[in-house]
C-alpha cells in the first residue's frame, strides 16, 4: 500500500510540474523591433489594442497562439482576463469600430513564422520553444 501511495504521489507531482512548465509563455517580436524589454502593463495595452505603436512609431501587430493552455496562461498573466472575457472585449471593440482583434494562430510554429516575417509583430509561444529570426522580450 505504501508503494502505491508513493507512486501516485510521484505521478501527481509530475503532472502538476509538467502542466506548469508547459503553460509558461515567452514573448517574441519581429527582429526589427528595437524594444528588448516590456512591462506587463505594456503587454496588456498592446494586446487590448490600447498601444498601437512602438517607440520608433512603427505599427504594432499583435498575434495570439490559440492553443487553450498557452492562451489561458498568457491571458491570466498579462491581460487579467479569461478567454471568454477577452473574446467578448474584442467583439465589443470590433462592433463599436474601435479596433481589430489580434490575428490567431493554432501552433507556435505559425506564430514564430508570422512574427519573423511581419514588421512590428509581437506574439507569444510556450517557454522553451525553439525560435529563430525573432527577438525574445524580457518582461519587467
Amino acid at each position: 500500500m505504501k508503494k502505491i501511495l508513493t507512486y501516485l504521489s510521484i505521478c501527481f507531482l509530475a503532472l502538476w510540474v509538467g502542466g506548469t512548465a508547459y503553460a509558461e509563455v515567452m514573448i517574441i517580436t519581429h527582429p526589427d523591433v528595437k524594444e528588448t524589454s516590456l512591462t506587463k502593463r505594456d503587454i496588456k495595452e498592446i494586446f487590448l489594442g490600447k498601444k498601437g505603436q512602438w517607440q520608433d512609431i512603427s505599427q504594432i501587430r499583435p498575434v495570439l497562439m490559440d492553443e487553450a493552455e498557452v492562451l489561458k496562461e498568457f491571458l491570466q498573466t498579462y491581460i487579467k482576463k479569461t478567454s471568454n472575457q477577452y473574446t467578448n472585449y474584442w467583439k465589443k471593440m470590433l462592433f463599436t469600430g474601435k479596433g481589430n482583434p489580434p490575428i490567431r494562430f493554432t501552433s507556435s510554429a505559425e506564430v514564430v513564422a508570422y512574427v519573423s516575417k511581419t514588421a512590428g509583430a509581437i506574439g507569444f509561444v510556450p517557454a522553451g520553444t525553439s525560435v529563430e529570426n525573432v527577438n525574445t522580450i524580457n518582461v519587467r
